[in-house]
């Protein structure tokens, strides 16, 4: 992780992301493997079962042909653990209809053994996060004290998770998971708690995906995990940082400038660029079961599409005593702007100038990224980023243009696949 993440607490909201330094654009922020992963069964031919790599010679299991692996070591991996007691019941379990998140919750528990759950029973309900920050990322205690919302739970939903932990249970039997009878009813317990926290800390796992060479592409789901310390980074509508996959570990970097003491805001699906702030916070309290208050539900910040060209949102120079927003017209004749609340007079004409710059930059990293030079486009992505970051305020439109171009080229470091390559 980066040296500046640290993890600060509010009544509020909980445990969450900060930064003790200034981050700047392109910064990796994190990278983590996941505690737990499955695969879709759509791309269990396709991925190694265990470490999601898609795989051109698999290697199979020797006694079912419901899975690949990439390599012997991610063969023996699986069937020394989780694929053990999975191997055979695969078919049935993907009939079911039970979703992917589920089967997380049954893989949890088949990755390890029942002596090691039944070891950690005494210590599970007084752990502190100072004990599970030191923990790794494989450690059942590092995951158990994630948010539940159980104490907010109808019976109903009880009633149908229980359900689903029973039919887990039922699997971990037939599986040949217990040698003990009094680790049954625990673990049936375990599998509920796992159902409960995997709804609120989950993440998609993803894979870039174009036809051809030529395709843009889009972001495909091929799994899911569950990642210890990106489940702490709370939910932003206007994201600090974006998230690429390499096989089934995560990358988070900064797609914007995010000054210390910040907070580091990931984003779990509606941005305000894309959907109204009502219908946002209506999908995250439904989702989530809270009431989104980041910087763009506050100031309630337009649509993408209705974004003003017109008036360019200029920093005021008093400096950090002074957080005004100068509201200056396009076509303005005067370069000596006094502000309203500091009274300090802004010189708009070298931010004017800088803002002709970037037009350059963003349509020169356009053209470099169309050409499938990546790390070049990258880089004038951020140069035009830091140049916008010195004289204007969010929200405007270039901003976010850039912001997609960053992330569309960090993608590219991640998962990635390409159906059909044309000859040149």
């Amino acid at each position: 992780a980066e040296k500046g993440l640290y993890f600060d607490y509010s009544s509020e909201e909980g445990r969450f992301a900060k930064t003790n330094v200034d981050l700047k654009p392109n910064t990796i922020v994190l990278v983590e493997k996941p505690h737990v992963s499955v695969l879709l069964e759509e791309y269990s031919k396709t991925h190694c079962s265990t470490c999601f790599k898609r795989v051109s010679v698999p290697v199979c299991c020797p006694k079912c042909s419901d899975v690949v692996f990439c390599s012997e070591d991610c063969e023996s991996t699986a069937n020394s653990g989780y694929h053990k007691y999975e191997c055979g019941f695969l078919p049935i379990f993907w009939k079911s209809g039970a979703s992917i998140t589920c089967h997380m919750a049954l893989r949890m528990i088949t990755q390890q053994s029942e002596e090691y759950f039944l070891q950690l029973r005494p210590e599970l309900a007084g752990l502190t996060s100072e004990q599970t920050d030191k923990l790794k990322h494989d450690d059942y205690r590092k995951i158990y004290k994630l948010v539940t919302h159980e104490e907010s739970r109808s019976a109903e939903d009880f009633f149908q998770r229980t359900l689903m932990a029973t039919l887990l249970n039922a699997c971990l039997t037939l599986g040949g998971f217990y040698k003990t009878k009094e680790a049954e009813s625990f673990i049936g317990g375990l599998l509920l708690h796992n159902l409960q926290l995997l709804q609120f800390n989950a993440h998609e796992i993803s894979e870039l995906q174009r036809e051809d060479d030529r395709d843009v592409g889009k972001s495909v789901f091929i799994g899911g995990g569950l990642y210890p310390t990106l489940a702490l980074f709370n939910h932003s509508c206007e994201p600090g940082v974006t998230r690429y996959y390499k096989g089934n570990s995560v990358c988070v970097r900064s797609v914007r400038s995010i000054p210390a003491g910040s907070m580091i805001g990931e984003n779990y699906g509606p941005l305000f660029t894309q959907k109204p702030r009502e219908e946002r916070r209506a999908t995250l309290l439904n989702q989530y079961r809270f009431s989104c208050n980041c910087r763009a539900c506050s100031e309630n910040w337009p649509l993408f599409s209705e974004m003003d060209d017109t008036v360019l949102r200029f920093k005021c120079d008093g400096g950090k005593i002074c957080s005004n927003v100068l509201l200056i017209p396009s076509e303005i004749n005067e370069f000596m702007i006094k502000c309203t609340e500091c009274g300090e007079h802004t010189n708009i004409m070298k931010g004017l100038k800088l803002v002709q710059d970037t037009e350059t930059m963003f349509k020169l990293a356009t053209k470099m990224h169309s050409a499938g030079e990546i790390e070049a486009a990258l880089y004038k992505y951020v140069e035009e980023m830091n140049t916008l970051d010195e004289v204007l305020v969010p929200p405007y439109r270039d901003y976010h243009l850039c912001q997609q171009g960053l992330r569309s080229c960090m993608l590219e470091y991640g998962n990635r696949y390409v159906k059909f390559v044309t000859k040149k």
